[in-house]
């Protein structure tokens, strides 16, 4: 336990002498960081939810964008700055919320082996890409964190066999496809496969599968809600 929680803290001081540099578009960055930053800066600025690159032509709030930038312009009028500080701070906020909930998680584990405590350690080390996420604007940054949250919901499934972990995995998915959808969508069809092993295992009943299709099925609703129900002509 001790030797994971040194890992954490490690990254978060190598962490926060990297974003020194934050200010600063880098060499390597995707070229889409500043039309996807428009949208959080347009939002934040105008209340309009679209690209400068698009400018509306799909409609505002444009349907087919994902709301994390919306979230991300929220975040920019709390502040009250629309600098690249800014918009890069929010992307750290939400991949450290992923971290911190991978720790606790791993912390958390009852009856935690040896081989346990090392492949939490590989956990930790996998996320250093957040650094990076310091970086870049880009929505890649909320995956640390829905991955963390599924993670949290397997484990906690796992070890106490209550309902509220399938909840939890099934609401995730809204989440998830905020970010990259096709790779939300693989990855609770993954879940829901996990669930099926549990009760062929005997470890689990169809009762749980049931629950988790149905809150899958919410939040594809809520996620086609949020999008195109706004898009629809009032007249």
């Amino acid at each position: 336990r001790y030797a994971l929680l040194i890992v954490v803290l490690g990254g978060i001081f190598l962490l926060l002498i990297h974003i020194a540099s934050i200010d600063q578009f880098m060499q390597l960055d995707l070229p889409d960081e500043v039309w996807l930053g428009s949208l959080a800066t347009n939002y934040a600025l105008r209340g309009e939810y679209y690209s400068s690159y698009l400018a509306g032509a799909f409609g505002n709030p444009d349907p087919f964008l994902p709301r994390y930038y919306l979230v991300t312009g929220l975040w920019l009028r709390l502040l009250g700055d629309t600098s690249v500080w800014a918009l890069r701070s929010f992307s750290l906020l939400i991949a450290g919320a992923g971290v911190v909930v991978t720790a606790w998680v791993l912390l958390r584990c009852v009856n935690r082996t040896w081989l346990q405590t090392a492949a939490g350690v590989l956990v930790m080390i996998a996320l250093s890409p957040f650094v990076r996420t310091s970086h870049n604007v880009r929505m890649d940054a909320g995956l640390s964190l829905y991955g963390a949250l599924l993670l949290w919901g397997v484990i906690g499934f796992r070890q106490t066999g209550q309902t509220r972990w399938i909840v939890l995995l099934g609401s995730v998915l809204l989440f998830g496809m905020e970010l990259v959808p096709p790779l939300a969508l693989v990855l609770n069809v993954v879940i829901g496969c996990m669930l099926i092993g549990f009760v062929l295992a005997r470890r689990a009943s169809w009762r749980h599968v049931a629950i988790y299709v149905v809150v899958c099925a919410g939040a594809g609703l809520a996620y086609a809600a949020l999008h195109f129900l706004p898009d629809i002509p009032r007249n």
